[in-house]
């Protein structure tokens, strides 16, 4: 690296370069195509990121409750873990390139004149399919994590709050995101931060709910708000302990 790192900056005595310079990088920083690329690579990076985030959080979310065919849809969720990028990659592009899959069977029931006329999604400026490939393969990554987080945690938290007159927005930006978020962001639970005890949630709640001001943390990195949506004649912890 260090040696990279020299002949970057033009030090090269093998080959007679042995001035330090910077003119290099100035090349580089200032060539529109080298920019473009650049901006391409975080707007993608972005993009996928926020995107499988949201994706996983709304999948966790109704893998927590048992239905007919859960266990099913959990593991179809699942398929994307084993894959590799590259295989993702190459089994994407032949099913949504212009010679692919979706545009012969398009242009088979009709849907289109010919496959030619199926929308650009490979190599294309805004780098749909790399999107793509990347929410299919980071989405479960995510979701398995945030799954576990919402089934370690329960339902007693959002319970209490919908008591408190919490809607189902505030119970998921003031209740269900603050426990999820380490998940969310890959973050290994701290060890000495287990479930409180039933002894301790009561006494978490009725101090929210005591103290309007007062920033809950029945976890370490976690904080909710319960004040925003308890109704001012619900605070007194006589009313509803």
């Amino acid at each position: 690296m260090l040696f990279g790192i020299g002949q970057s900056l033009g030090y090269f005595p093998t080959i007679g370069l042995e001035d330090w310079t910077l003119d290099h990088y100035l090349s580089v920083l200032t060539d529109r195509t080298f920019l473009r690329s650049l901006w391409l690579t975080f707007r993608i990076a972005f993009i996928s990121t926020v995107g499988s985030a949201v994706l996983a959080v709304g999948i966790a979310l109704v893998l927590r409750y048992s239905f007919p065919g859960s266990r099913l849809t959990t593991f179809v969720f699942q398929i994307p873990l084993p894959v590799p990028h590259l295989v993702a990659a190459s089994g994407l592009v032949l099913l949504v390139t212009q010679s692919g899959i979706l545009s012969r069977v398009g242009a088979e029931f009709g849907l289109i004149n010919r496959p030619a006329d199926f929308p650009v999604l490979v190599f294309d400026r805004p780098g749909i399919t790399i999107i793509l490939t990347f929410l299919w393969k980071e989405a479960p990554f995510i979701g398995l994590v945030v799954l576990a987080v919402l089934k370690s945690v329960g339902p007693q938290y959002e319970e209490i709050a919908r008591t408190l007159g919490a809607n189902a927005w505030q119970r998921f930006f003031f209740v269900l995101l603050p426990l999820i978020m380490p998940g969310v962001l890959s973050l290994p639970r701290s060890s000495s931060s287990p479930l409180p005890s039933p002894t301790t949630r009561s006494r978490f709640f009725s101090g929210c709910a005591a103290r309007p001001r007062f920033r809950c943390s029945p976890f370490v990195n976690t904080r909710i708000r319960i004040s925003l949506f308890v109704p001012r004649r619900w605070r007194s912890v006589s009313s509803w302990r």
